[in-house]
């Protein structure tokens, strides 16, 4: 929604809700899934540090997509 200007849209307000519920005491937010996976039979390993998966821990990259939603919505507000 934020990609498309849509995040004034009240159908938005609930996802909103949980995304700031979601927010740990540090500020950041968790990737509480992996969503990528290796190709099977060349390497378990990744050459991409994707951050850590945990309901507990801060992941950057998580953290700068809620960031930007969150920036984008109090931009909308004002």
């Amino acid at each position: 929604m934020m990609e498309i200007d849509r995040l004034d849209d009240p159908r938005c307000k609930k996802a909103k809700e949980l995304l700031l519920k979601k927010q740990l005491p540090d500020g950041g937010f968790p990737a509480e899934g992996k969503f990528y996976h290796h190709r099977q039979g060349i390497s378990n390993f990744s050459t991409v540090d994707w951050g850590p998966v945990s309901k507990l821990r801060m992941n950057p990259w998580v953290t700068i997509r809620a960031m930007c939603v969150l920036q984008m919505d109090q931009a909308f507000s004002s």
